[in-house]
């Protein structure tokens, strides 16, 4: 009975975690780790965009003044032509890394409430692989052993139970006529 109640309790415990998948924990780390440093990252993304198109002397300026004098010079000679084409693709690929910069810094927003979401999570995820394998995968697996061993347990006994129904079959009264 011990051994039961034991199993129950495991695999409701493992059950009412709602494990998403076994990558549930690095993904929530990775969340936690943006969550927990989203001033750090505003201040690197944004002076990241601000070096690359922030102002007059920002990066993607002074390139701009190199492809002006690059075209000129292509005009001249038809053979720096895809040296300036390379050049051009250059910049605009510099030009949309540094918007994509500036919206990635945007979007970044201090969540406390989603921070502690994660956290808790965490512990509690974190609490179930020292309970019952270091993995959340060996967690799932526990759940599978645990689940069978019970199932193997109970059902015999649920069968037996069911016959023993079926074979004491209430006797019917005859109806007055």
């Amino acid at each position: 009975a011990q051994f039961l109640e034991t199993r129950k309790f495991q695999i409701n415990e493992i059950s009412e975690a709602n494990i998403q998948n076994p990558n549930e924990v690095e993904e929530l780390r990775v969340e936690l780790s943006k969550l927990e440093n989203v001033e750090k990252l505003k201040n690197l993304t944004g002076s990241s965009h601000w070096a690359l198109s922030g102002d007059d002397n920002s990066i993607v300026n002074a390139l701009c003044d190199i492809k002006s004098n690059l075209s000129k010079a292509s005009s001249l000679d038809k053979n720096l032509a895809d040296i300036e084409n390379d050049f051009v693709n250059s910049v605009e690929a510099l030009q949309e890394l540094a918007r994509s910069l500036r919206d990635y810094e945007q979007n970044l927003q201090n969540d406390t409430e989603r921070l502690n979401e994660v956290q808790e999570r965490l512990f509690l995820l974190e609490k179930l692989q020292r309970k019952y394998g270091g993995s959340l995968q060996e967690v799932l697996t526990s759940f599978d052993k645990f689940s069978e061993e019970l199932d193997a347990i109970e059902l015999p006994e649920y069968m037996k139970a069911r016959k023993r129904t079926a074979s004491e079959k209430p006797e019917i009264a005859a109806l007055p006529e």
